[in-house]
């Protein structure tokens, strides 16, 4: 089990969401539940530097996935990573969590874990006297409260970055389904990006084909890729009769 732990920086009231997996779609799903704990957006972010969400770190120009930075500008906060080898950037947090969240305690499964780890949040830590601010972290976040960003009114939803290559028969796989490029770029590495709705192919910075989103073993062929010698056969039906 892991946790994706928030620490204002202010008050320290800490909002705790547990997961199975580091991904950058269960980070996205923390900071989704994070902003509704806060009633708000904070309005920076300083992760350590996991993968999942700092691909290279950097002191000046850190590179982030592009999922998260997506949804850092969907959502208008701005990421700060802490540098690399310097403790201090961060707060400690986790053994604190690990022992007095956690410990000595049973789950049958993960949404009890999370119910638990909010009541911890709210009740437990939030009302227990900070060491270093000797104030209440849940009182002493209403200071913090009237600087969040606005709390999203719609679910996010979190595309899929991906990097196919266009194959001989001018399709490209995304999510298990296939979809079809114009035939300069056969053979080329192209930027996939899908979210519930549509599937946009990128050459570099150019968008070069849109499709709508198929399901995991789908087929979406333009008739207007293929040369017109070609579209009879790549648009054949090949179910049987």
């Amino acid at each position: 089990m892991r946790a994706w732990i928030f620490t204002p920086v202010v008050s320290r009231y800490r909002f705790v969401y547990p997961c199975l997996q580091e991904t950058t779609a269960t980070a996205v799903e923390a900071c989704e539940a994070a902003w509704e704990f806060y009633g708000g957006v904070l309005r920076t972010l300083i992760p350590d530097n996991t993968k999942v969400i700092v691909q290279l770190a950097d002191p000046l120009e850190p590179r982030f996935t592009r999922a998260f930075l997506e949804y850092a500008q969907a959502r208008g906060f701005h990421i700060d990573p802490t540098r690399v080898r310097h403790p201090c950037d961060k707060a400690r947090c986790e053994r604190s969590v690990r022992d007095d969240c956690f410990g000595g305690e049973h789950f049958a499964d993960i949404e009890s874990l999370r119910i638990h780890a909010r009541h911890w949040c709210e009740l437990d830590y939030g009302m227990h006297r900070h060491g270093t601010t000797q104030r209440l972290p849940r009182e002493h976040f209403e200071t913090e409260r009237p600087h969040l960003l606005p709390a999203p009114t719609a679910a996010y939803d979190l595309p899929l970055w991906g990097e196919p290559k266009v194959a001989r028969d001018q399709h490209a796989q995304v999510a298990r389904a296939l979809y079809s490029l114009p035939t300069r770029l056969v053979g080329r590495t192209l930027h996939a990006r899908a979210d519930s709705v549509m599937v946009r192919f990128y050459h570099g910075t150019t968008l070069v084909n849109t499709h709508p989103r198929m399901p995991a073993g789908g087929r979406s062929s333009d008739p207007t890729d293929f040369p017109v010698h070609k579209t009879a056969y790549a648009l054949r039906d090949v179910a049987p009769a």
